[in-house]
């Protein structure tokens, strides 16, 4: 089925038209109610400096504790860091990001390593319009810009930055997993594709679209590869590998249920997590039971129909609609990880006429007028850093400084994922007329 490419250039300028307006409001709206109520911009969109997790007498800047840098940055000097801290969930390869930190903070200081770490993951956050712009030619010099600007004023990546967290360096690990996906290169696809399951296993249910669109064998090989890479580091630990290991899995399967019961902040974008949040906020009797059914029905009917839907897809949209997927059925997902989108963003941008030079592409998430609305809201909300409180409007929740545009968005995420999987399902293939 050929579609008409002004449709698609229109939806897409659409969206990137209101993901500038969203970050241009930002900024007066955050100036405004961080100033007059007293809020700190950065606690609304990730969590509290103090975290109880590092010393921020000792450690952290002007007070601010980096809680997810600094704990795998002091779990890397035990010989099972997974026992020591039932809350530790890292695998190994996870944790050996912090290995050239360790040793600049050894030579020339704790802060100094933190600083470096957040430098790192800012070039790794610029790095897919680089190549999108320069080697890929994807986009144009504007359009680079645009793509930076908004990567780099996205909630995703402030909460990311924010908390010191390894999932920082996942954005170009999953642009170029789809980049080489999209060009059939099955080994570099499967090195980026691993590296991602290494530092974060959940991820491998990106085998979904593997198994759609490459069969069983290639998921087989994805599902072996995705055990290897999380495991075969703990041999490193000689004698201790298998009690690390079991203490690993242990800890990592404990964290999907992490945090208080219903809690609205940190923001955890799980629908589990938004029906506790229900039941907490109506005041009804806790009814786990009942949830845990409701999700796991749920989870296995959108995966069944997901499994069927990215094979007609492309890979950027089967990407994007899994880790929607991911973000709404899995137990827990704190908002830095909406930083993976990034590669999104570019692929939305190179569909415009004014910022982008893609000759071909395959599009269809943007085939309906409600699949446009829904990508363009979702995306808007999940990504606009509006420092709007929660507590600003339901004095209830005071407690929580939780961004009300992103407690929105979390409520939205479920009937998006909804919408993308209502699509219907075509083979497309054609080159856009007007380039």
């Amino acid at each position: 089925m050929v579609l008409h490419s002004v449709v698609l250039r229109r939806n897409a300028s659409l969206i990137v038209e209101a993901l500038v307006m969203g970050l241009i409001i930002s900024v007066p709206v955050g100036f405004i109610f961080t100033s007059y109520f007293g809020v700190i911009p950065d606690e609304v969109l990730s969590f509290f400096h103090l975290d109880g997790v590092c010393d921020s007498a000792k450690q952290g800047l002007n007070g601010h504790c980096w809680g997810d840098f600094f704990l795998p940055y002091e779990a890397l000097k035990s010989v099972n860091p997974w026992a020591s801290n039932p809350a530790f969930a890292y695998p190994p390869m996870g944790l050996f990001v912090w290995a050239p930190f360790l040793v600049l903070g050894n030579t020339f200081g704790e802060n100094f390593a933190l600083v470096c770490f957040l430098g790192a993951g800012l070039f790794a956050q610029v790095m897919p319009a680089l190549d999108a712009r320069y080697r890929e030619k994807w986009i144009s010099d504007k359009g680079m810009i645009l793509v930076c600007a908004i990567t780099l004023s996205s909630v995703g990546f402030l909460a990311v930055l924010d908390r010191g967290n390894n999932a920082i360096f996942l954005s170009p690990l999953v642009y170029y997993f789809v980049k080489y996906s999209q060009k059939q290169n099955l080994k570099l696809a499967f090195v980026f594709g691993l590296l991602i399951v290494a530092l974060k296993p959940q991820l491998a249910l990106l085998g979904i679209v593997i198994f759609a669109k490459w069969g069983v064998r290639k998921f087989a090989l994805w599902i072996l590869g995705s055990v290897a890479s999380v495991f075969a580091p703990f041999a490193l630990y000689g004698s201790l590998a298998i009690v690390n290991a079991k203490s690993f899995v242990h800890n990592f399967i404990s964290f999907f249920g992490y945090g208080e019961y219903g809690a609205p902040y940190p923001l955890n974008l799980s629908l589990k997590n938004t029906l506790e949040l229900g039941f907490n906020l109506l005041g009804l009797q806790r009814l786990d039971f009942l949830i845990q059914i409701a999700n796991f029905t749920l989870a296995t009917a959108a995966l069944l129909y997901l499994v069927a839907l990215a094979k007609k897809y492309s890979w950027q949209s089967s990407v994007f609609v899994t880790l929607s997927y991911l973000f709404v059925f899995s137990g827990t997902t704190f908002d830095y990880y909406l930083c993976l989108l990034s590669f999104f963003i570019i692929h939305i941008v190179s569909l415009t006429s004014e910022y982008g030079k893609a000759t071909q592409t395959l599009s269809e998430i943007f085939e309906t007028r409600s699949g446009g609305w829904a990508t363009g809201l979702l995306l808007v909300l999940l990504t606009s850093p509006l420092l709007l409180p929660l507590s600003l409007f339901f004095p209830s929740v005071l407690h929580s400084p939780v961004s009300a545009t992103l407690m929105l968005g979390k409520l939205l995420l479920p009937m998006a994922l909804i919408v993308f999987l209502a699509f219907r399902r075509h083979e497309i293939k054609f080159v856009l007329a007007d380039k």
